[in-house]
């Protein structure tokens, strides 16, 4: 690569082009990345000069990545990341798919590194769309790796090792490439976070010979870390000192500040399992601030514990605890992200389950439109018959107005039904919500939700799910009585709407609701089921969608309570 480039710009010192140089200088600029910085940072250089002169925005977008990674391997990831932010709008600015991937990868890869893992999650998972949509399997391949990555990160470990394994499933067999490396190097610190010691020393040797044999530096550093890590996992200190020391003679090739300090931490576990804490120090101290420096908030916590266990064995009892409690706070945030993560996860699975739910409902909706457009053409060429036969046919035109409205009815019957249950529709159900709120006569709203409606749909058959959606609301109106208005909203929601009482009457109302459909009717044979309902009362002021978005919470809070139960939200 470093011979084609060279001559492909001396080609271009006599036929210049500044987006043809700018390519060749980015894809100098990547292969010194890892084996000489000052020449990269030459390459940043011309490409800065070149920027005015680019047709091509998408290039500038590529530059300014690869002087983000340059960036967060000297450690500063703060200007790594505001380089990134920075190529990231270019290249959307740009509509340039291939460059604005290649930058949501870097993004997405160093928000999983500083412990934003939502934000970082979407960025790949936006990167490998892009990926996939222009045919990469490569790029998808490598994308895949820093999704699993973060997933190690969370914790999620077997979700990782299974993105790691059918990563290397794709790769062709018995071929040694850099890709390999990366991809059976991230399999290996896998089965180390899981506690698999045997597996993980079989990938890091393994990692060790195919770098090896391809003069991968930044591969052989990488492996002969994670050897040492097993070795000091395992109380073989004085072995892991050794592969330590054997990656420090190589990584002086290396320019990777990050990785330079994950060698100096084993190094310092290395030499407390040897008894001599007092050495670890210097290394655990410039190991920290690498971490600090660069927001590795996860291998800071784990620096500061080793660091804790030195000054503990030298009797620096105040020092120990000062580091455990700065750990610990980090720790602490770690677990907080994650669980925001999953919280985040969860919310986007219940809008898209959602939203789904409201296509099928439109889906049903317009299919009773169309019947109804059809019955209305009908309708309108018997007018024209009639019509044309009335002078002979009075007594037809007769019969056939008689028709006409009865189909009239049938057509405005069949837009304000739902055709299973027989109850009014979402329009209808809503409309008739909307009068009780101008009524100003108070009243109450209760959404009710079949418990665990897709296990019967998935153990039994549709057919029976639709028959206990009818039993339901058979049951529901014999147990409801006068003044209260029933309608599905779609799939196994319902709602119940009072024109008149209040939060009393509806909780009363609501739980002989749960009772009722919780009772069943063992002559059916249907399977028997429970109700969530949620409950709220109408105030003056009131809208439909503050009503339905109160009664909607409420009923969350009943699913969340365990189901089969009854909440109300004022």
């Amino acid at each position: 690569l470093y011979a084609l480039t060279g001559q492909a710009l001396a080609l271009l010192a006599q036929h210049p082009d500044a987006d043809l140089e700018a390519q060749v200088r980015v894809l100098r600029c990547d292969y010194f990345n890892e084996r000489d910085r000052a020449a990269a940072w030459h390459e940043i250089a011309r490409l800065r000069e070149l920027a005015p002169r680019l047709r091509n925005p998408g290039l500038r977008a590529a530059a300014l990545g690869c002087e983000g990674e340059l960036h967060e391997q000297s450690g500063n990831n703060t200007q790594a990341m505001a380089l990134y932010e920075q190529a990231v709008t270019v290249a959307e600015g740009a509509r340039d798919e291939r460059r604005l991937a290649e930058v949501l990868y870097l993004r997405g890869y160093l928000r999983g590194v500083l412990g934003d893992f939502a934000p970082g999650l979407a960025d790949l998972r936006r990167s490998l769309a892009l990926y996939e949509k222009a045919r990469l399997p490569v790029e998808m391949r490598t994308t895949t790796n820093a999704v699993a990555s973060l997933y190690n990160r969370m914790g999620a470990l077997d979700e990782a090792r299974r993105y790691y394994e059918e990563s290397l499933r794709s790769m062709p067999e018995g071929v040694a490439t850099r890709e390999r490396v990366i991809a059976q190097h991230n399999l290996g610190r896998n089965h180390k976070r899981a506690g698999r010691w045997d597996e993980a020393q079989r990938q890091f040797e393994q990692v060790l010979a195919m770098a090896r044999e391809l003069d991968y530096l930044r591969g052989q550093v990488h492996a002969l870390r994670g050897l040492a890590a097993v070795r000091n996992a395992r109380g073989d200190g004085a072995h892991a000192l050794q592969l330590v020391e054997e990656a420090q003679r190589l990584y002086g090739q290396v320019p990777d500040e990050p990785l330079r300090a994950r060698v100096l931490l084993q190094r310092a576990f290395s030499l407390r399992q040897l008894q001599r804490p007092a050495d670890a120090l210097p290394a655990l101290r410039e190991a920290i601030r690498v971490f600090a420096a660069g927001d590795a908030v996860m291998e800071e916590a784990e620096a500061r514990e080793e660091l804790a266990r030195c000054s503990a064995e030298l009797g620096e009892w105040r020092q120990a605890y000062e580091q455990q409690s700065r750990a610990r706070r980090i720790t602490e945030e770690m677990l907080r992200r994650q669980i925001d993560y999953r919280f985040a996860t969860m919310k986007v699975q219940f809008d898209a389950d959602a939203r789904e739910r409201e296509l099928v409902m439109l889906q049903r909706e317009n299919a009773a439109g169309e019947r109804a457009l059809a019955e209305q053409r009908r309708a309108a060429w018997l007018q024209i018959v009639a019509a044309l036969l009335a002078s002979a046919l009075a007594l037809a035109l007769g019969a056939f107005a008689w028709r006409q409205r009865r189909t009239g009815h049938r057509m405005r019957a069949l837009a304000m039904t739902d055709e299973l249950t027989g109850l009014p529709n979402r329009r209808s159900a809503l409309a008739a919500l909307e009068r009780v709120l101008q009524a100003r006569q108070g009243g109450a709203v209760l959404i009710m939700d079949i418990d665990h409606f897709k296990r019967i749909n998935d153990a039994h058959g549709h057919a029976v799910g639709d028959a206990v959606l009818r039993a339901a609301c058979a049951a529901w109106r014999e147990a409801a009585g006068a003044g209260v208005g029933f309608g599905r909203l779609g799939g196994e929601e319902f709602i119940a709407v009072l024109s008149a009482g209040g939060t009393r009457e509806a909780m009363a109302l609501a739980e002989r609701l749960r009772a009722a459909i919780g009772a069943g009717d063992p002559g059916t044979g249907l399977p028997r089921v429970t109700t969530s309902i949620g409950v709220t009362a109408l105030v003056p002021g009131d809208t439909v969608a503050g009503a339905l978005a109160r009664a909607d919470e409420a009923l969350y809070r009943a699913k969340e309570g365990g189901r089969n139960r009854v909440e109300s939200r004022p």
